[in-house]
């Protein structure tokens, strides 16, 4: 399945799915995994307390229960990430779980480093 993430707060229109300018979400973790594609914008999403900058065409992978949250760093304009994950087959099978972390961000403990 292929959708538009709808991270709170968006806007409900047609471009609903984009990360508003600025938007830090909070964290939080589900049994499902997803791959994401950067489609616009420029901005980060925290993984287990591992920063992975992310800008147009690049592609990232949250797995099952891991605790995560995206950051729109541009102050002007909005973000926009497409997902593919197996949400619908966890729910189907009544396996699929989420909860938010008990603080609203993670400590940032390293940062990814692409390789050329």
């Amino acid at each position: 399945m292929l959708r538009l993430i709808c991270y709170p707060p968006y806007d409900e229109s047609p471009e609903e799915g984009q990360l508003r300018a600025g938007v830090h979400t909070r964290a939080h973790r589900h049994t499902g995994s997803s791959v994401y594609l950067a489609f616009e914008g420029h901005g980060e999403t925290i993984i287990d307390g591992v920063r992975f900058e992310w800008g147009p065409g690049d592609m990232f992978v949250i797995p099952s229960w891991a605790a995560h949250e995206h950051v729109n760093r541009d102050p002007g304009e909005r973000a926009i990430l497409f997902s593919v994950h197996d949400t619908p087959v966890l729910r189907a099978l009544d396996k699929y779980r989420e909860e938010p972390l008990a603080v609203a961000h993670q400590d940032v403990i390293a940062t990814f480093t692409k390789e050329a």
